[in-house]
């Protein structure tokens, strides 16, 4: 008898009755069953429901759901070792660095070994001079020490960019949230600046290239191919009868959405024609046309469709005679026909030469990687119950041949151009047949004349050795009939040659590779959970323009972090140097004391990381190349700036630090007598007021400093500032601090106990025209030629990491090479030509034919872990349980749990 027991309490040797719209709770063997189909999209990404048969397709495979039928399975694996379980075990890995992560380490260590260098030596320098002092003196004045101390310590602070992580936080987080209005969620963080660096895409083809839904793109009515689906020209009685026969043969349904989406409920193909039913005759009100046509032209009888018969049929009334609607396998179907509707509703012959441009025409719409239907009827002059257990499939009037396929988006084209020409490397991978997927690479622009790219099958792939696997991972632009490992293995051996890889996936067996992948993008619509769970960037859209804006977005952000970098390090620069030339030097009261050092450091950091962040992309950064792996985060460019512009920084506070007290005109203070203190002059506050000038002519160069980093290269920093209203917003609250902190603090007794005073009128003019030059000595710096400067372009690192590949791509070729040799050489005279062949590059595009099951079991054992030969074992006992309980249960029908 048949018990309900919750799907976590079932167990090895359960058999299960599933029906439709259940979902597959453990690993099973097909048993029995009537019209049995699987829905494993879940699993595979694909939408096509898979038949399943005792001797074809006997897997049931867990997390996938029955589409339609019932039937019986037999459970053979649960938990971990079922499939689902399998997948999700693979999701428990280390997170690895990003590429920004592995470049920030270098530079913070760089940064920070030139910091403390140049803390030491001041400290140095200083403490050397107070002892040559003091022993000439007499005096020891231990508090001084202390100063040298604070101040050392303080060049530290300054050295080290503390903003740099706020720089980086907040480019991220500005940049996840416009991405979300983009159609991208972002679920971790370093995902949005890792994909400015991709330069591979392995992206599934159902969905993300493609809308998803099975559709009418292709027709042959009345003789010739419609360009315009669905036709404009056809005669109301030919339309009629067209639509009247994909309304009623078909088992399928159309269920529509409150956002306006359609959903497909049975066979793929079938909803395809119902919706060029909905096209050719729209509904006048809320119900739809062919539910209209199925009420008004009831089934008398229906003969399902069989894999020996290849064609459905559907018998309703006409009159008092019988119309049997007729639809199935084109090269099948067109043979049964004696007669042709032409478009204008008149019925012929089917003349010879006629039904050789149909049949042309089924080839036309194979190689364009259609799937193709025939719709035809006959009118019999008998009732419908007169009818036998076998259709009367004779004497056909042909009504028409459909080309049906998962149209690319309308936007798919244009956003892989976008990539390539962004130097990212699209390649389609999909569990489709190669005909179809190149037909559609082709149409996406993956695929062009003249490139090098391969298109391979999955069982090609999984024969290679890793040196044939490694040889041509970045010539592969389209990868068919692949499964998930097929995806996780192409994935890490691109990371191996040092690419940065994005992969999109949609199915739950596509999690390890998400996770693997420098940037995993999970479909939000026909994505399920595990594979959302496991990826970086959620796609609500299931659209590839939505990645090429993610692309965008990520190289805004690492150019963002560049900008920081270049403002941030000048001030880094000038700072140390400053206060180090001071030291050695002998001035005692540094220029740039602590607490102003400190203030510089907190206004530049935050408001600067601030500033610089949040500027939007210019859609001048999809004409570059990736940044890739390697890429150094301070280029030459980059270096010219910092060196260009520090140079002048330094030069002025040095000249005002000797001899600015003359070139101000700065008096010493006069103080008059007041109680046992006589009048006197105060040079002390002449030196306080010149620091205060230094100090504050440092922070306004540091403000159009700011400015001058919006660009890196380009001469133009004005350009669409106006887009900038944070930036702008924040350059003005600076320079107001600025203004306020130096007259406010500086006019009380705490300017002087940190380090400065108020400034004059005179002061304060030159100090703003000082940081005004900034802007025309960044337009000369950008115009001296890069050799006189350290560091490599972008351009040579790009090439050189091309030059790594390639070599890297070669050291395989030549160990498949060597393999083929070896091979050669142990084998027999007489095999030796053909293992080179089929070990041998030139081999790679062979068609390796094998049955669905076989394709099944490799599917099964691809994914494991490091406990698959114990696996292996235990299943193979299991396997061989299932089928001797199978055979039981077929001679004992009624036996069941």
């Amino acid at each position: 008898k048949s018990v309900a027991v919750p799907a976590g309490e079932i167990m090895v040797g359960d058999l299960v009755e599933l029906a439709a719209g259940d979902k597959v709770p453990a690993d099973a063997l097909f048993v029995e069953g009537s019209k049995f189909k699987a829905n494993e999209a879940a699993m595979t990404g694909e939408p096509i429901d898979i038949s399943k048969s005792r001797e074809k397709d006997p897997w049931v495979l867990s997390g996938t759901s029955i589409s339609e039928g019932s039937g019986k399975a037999l459970i053979i694996a649960v938990g971990s070792r079922s499939q689902w379980g399998v997948i999700l075990k693979t999701l428990i890995v280390e997170p690895s660095d990003t590429p920004l992560q592995e470049r920030l380490e270098r530079l913070v260590l760089l940064i920070g070994n030139f910091g403390i260098g140049a803390a030491v030596l001041t400290f140095l320098a200083s403490m050397i001079r107070w002892i040559a002092d003091s022993a000439k003196s007499g005096k020891w004045d231990g508090t001084l020490v202390l100063e040298f101390l604070i101040n050392a310590v303080t060049i530290v602070v300054v050295a080290i960019p503390e903003g740099l992580p706020l720089a980086i936080t907040l480019g991220l987080a500005f940049a996840m949230r416009k991405m979300m209005a983009d159609q991208n969620l972002v679920r971790r963080l370093e995902a949005c600046e890792t994909m400015g660096s991709a330069t591979q895409l392995n992206a599934d083809k159902t969905g993300t290239l493609t809308q998803n839904r099975m559709t009418v793109t292709a027709c042959w009515l009345g003789g010739k191919v419609c360009e315009q689906v669905p036709p404009p020209s056809v005669s109301e009685t030919f339309s009629d009868t067209l639509c009247q026969s994909m309304a009623v043969n078909s088992d399928a349904n159309l269920s529509y959405k409150d956002n306006g989406t359609v959903e497909h409920l049975g066979s793929k193909t079938e909803c395809a024609l119902l919706q060029l039913v909905e096209q050719m005759q729209p509904p006048t009100d809320d119900t739809q046309t062919y539910i209209k046509l199925r009420e008004k032209f009831p089934v008398a009888q229906l003969y399902h469709f069989t894999s020996a018969r290849k064609r459905m049929s559907t018998a309703i009334s006409n009159g008092s005679g019988t119309r049997l609607h007729v639809k199935g396998a084109s090269e099948i179907v067109v043979k049964l026909c004696t007669k042709m509707m032409s478009a204008d509703g008149k019925v012929s012959s089917l003349t010879t030469p006629m039904l050789k441009e149909a049949e042309a025409a089924i080839e036309a719409f194979a190689r364009q990687g259609l799937r193709t239907l025939c719709i035809a009827y006959t009118d019999l002059g008998k009732s419908p119950s007169s009818l036998g257990e076998t259709p009367p499939e004779s004497d056909l009037t042909l009504l028409g041949i459909m080309g049906i396929k998962d149209p690319i988006r309308p936007e798919t084209a244009e956003a892989v151009r976008l990539l390539r020409g962004a130097g990212v490397t699209v390649r389609m991978v999909t569990g489709d047949n190669a005909i179809t997927a190149e037909a559609i690479a082709r149409e996406a622009g993956i695929l062009e004349d003249g490139d090098d790219g391969l298109v391979l099958e999955g069982p090609d792939f999984r024969k290679m050795s890793d040196a044939e696997k490694e040889a041509i991972a970045m010539r592969i632009r389209v990868l068919a009939r692949s499964s998930p490992s097929d995806k996780l293995v192409l994935c890490n051996l691109q990371r191996k040659l040092g690419e940065v890889v994005a992969v999109t996936g949609d199915g739950t067996n596509d999690a390890p590779a998400l996770k693997d992948a420098d940037v995993g993008f999970a479909l939000g619509i026909a994505g399920t959970e595990i594979a959302k769970e496991a990826c970086d960037i959620v796609i609500l859209d299931d659209n590839i323009k939505s990645m090429a804006k993610a692309v965008l977005w990520g190289r805004n952000v690492y150019q963002s972090i560049r900008k920081f970098l270049q403002f941030q390090l000048v001030v880094n620069v000038v700072a140390v140097s400053l206060n180090l030339i001071a030291a050695i030097a002998g001035i005692k009261e540094l220029p740039l004391a602590a607490v102003p050092l400190l203030w510089v450091n907190m206004i530049m950091d935050s408001m600067g990381a601030l500033a610089l962040a949040t500027e939007p992309p210019s859609p001048e950064l999809m004409k570059r190349k990736p940044f890739g792996r390697t890429a150094p985060l301070i280029n030459k460019h980059m270096w010219r700036n910092i060196i260009g512009v520090s140079v002048y920084q330094l030069t002025v506070c040095m000249v005002f630090m000797f001899d600015g007290k003359r070139l101000l005109d700065i008096p010493c203070k006069y103080v008059a007598a007041s109680g046992s203190v006589a009048a006197h002059y105060d040079c002390h506050h002449q030196t306080l007021e010149l620091n205060g000038f230094i100090f504050n002519a440092f922070v306004f160069m540091q403000v159009f400093s700011e400015i001058n980093s919006r660009r890196i290269a380009d001469v133009n920093v004005f350009a669409n500032i106006h887009n900038s209203p944070i930036f702008c917003g924040i350059i003005a609250l600076t320079v107001g601090v600025q203004v306020l902190f130096i007259q406010a603090v500086g006019g009380t007794v705490v300017g002087p106990a940190i380090g400065f005073v108020e400034q004059n009128t005179k002061e304060w003019i030159t100090a703003i025209i000082l940081g005004v030059i900034i802007l025309p000595v960044g337009v000369v710096t950008r115009l001296l030629p890069l050799k006189w400067f350290p560091g490599i372009t972008d351009e040579e690192s790009n090439a050189r990491a091309m030059a790594e590949g390639h070599a890297r791509v070669a050291a395989a070729q030549a160990r498949v090479t060597s393999e083929a040799k070896d091979v050669a050489i142990s084998m027999p005279s007489m095999d030796r030509r053909a293992s080179m062949e089929r070990r041998g590059l030139a081999g790679i595009t062979e068609k390796v034919v094998g049955s669905r099951l076989s394709s099944r079991q490799s599917r099964l054992s691809d994914v494991s872990d490091s406990s698959a030969p114990i696996r292996r074992e235990k299943s193979f006992k299991v396997f061989a349980h299932a089928v001797i309980a199978a055979n039981r249960l077929q001679q004992k029908p009624g036996a069941s749990k």
